[in-house]
């Protein structure tokens, strides 16, 4: 009884302590279709600010723009890899394929730092726009406006201690929510 007890207390201490979910959406744009039947996904370059080097203390502009990179060319292939089994992912694309599938743009809108906490953690916001097309006809069938948090559980929980973590949990996060839109 004791130890069934503790548990609940634990369990309502932790759940207590994350004050934030991990994104909002701002605006939607209904899915006009059935999102499910697409296999393959091109995601499109997340086109975030080379100048924001300085506000967010980098050394110079090439070490930003390496994790500019890395988002852009490793982290939305993996991350929606993993958020989305089953489904092919090409990242990043430069535009429309013309091939079959679903064509993912994203647009970068800003990026808000200390927006709250979570875990002892400040977080971060990601401002975007996720516009959701068949990549053949070109026609649009979702668009969704969001702010996406850096929260992260678990594992995951230590990237909020860097910026290049909390960027991570924002794509991480990010797939997740398109992951959910092609069920």
């Amino acid at each position: 009884m004791k130890k069934l007890f503790a548990v609940i207390i634990a369990f309502a201490l932790l759940s207590g302590c994350a004050t934030s979910s991990d994104l909002v959406v701002n605006s939607e744009k209904t899915v006009s279709q059935d999102l499910s039947k697409y296999t393959t996904l091109y995601i499109g370059k997340l086109d975030i600010p080379a100048d924001l080097w300085v506000s967010f203390g980098y050394q110079n502009r090439a070490d930003w723009l390496k994790v500019v990179s890395e988002v852009n060319k490793t982290a939305l292939k993996a991350n929606m890899s993993e958020q989305a089994p089953g489904k092919k992912v090409v990242a990043p694309v430069q535009g429309f394929t013309n091939e079959a599938g679903l064509y993912i743009k994203l647009t970068y809108k800003g990026y808000r730092k200390n927006i709250g906490r979570a875990y002892a953690h400040d977080l971060d916001s990601l401002d975007l726009l996720v516009e959701m097309y068949d990549n053949k006809t070109k026609h649009e069938l979702y668009s969704a406006s969001l702010s996406v948090t850096s929260v992260g559980t678990y594992k995951r929980g230590w990237m909020m201690n860097s910026l290049e973590g909390r960027i991570d949990n924002q794509i991480y996060n990010l797939c997740g929510f398109i992951a959910d839109k092609l069920k």
